[in-house]
């Protein structure tokens, strides 16, 4: 499984965390960090915008593969409701990384949400 790794440039949940914060940090300033970590091959980060009550929730688990979440008023939705192209970026690469949280960036700057 490691090679299948390498080979296809999906990161470990150490490294898909530490990617995550970084965009995060530069692309989403009024968000802020609320949980993360990673066990056993999974991880998870919430960000969080009090003002505007959403919660954003990344999880990411063994099969290589991560999700994204969005809380608007305590209800959840996948970030797929609202753009179906992430179904086929779903790999935890940085390429898939980068471009779901583009994604989550146009909806949660969206008038229409």
């Amino acid at each position: 499984m490691e090679s299948d790794m390498v080979e296809n440039n999906i990161l470990n949940s150490e490294d898909s965390l530490s990617f995550v914060k970084q965009i995060l940090d530069k692309e989403l300033k009024d968000y802020k960090e609320t949980k993360s970590g990673f066990y056993a091959g999974n991880w998870w980060i919430n960000i969080e915008n009090k003002e505007e009550n959403i919660l954003v929730q990344f999880e990411g688990d063994m099969g290589y593969n991560f999700s994204i979440y969005i809380y608007i008023d305590g209800k959840k939705f996948p970030l797929w409701q609202y753009d179906r192209k992430v179904i086929n970026a779903t790999e935890t690469t940085k390429k898939n990384l980068s471009f779901q949280i583009g994604i989550l960036k146009d909806f949660l700057i969206s008038e229409n949400r």
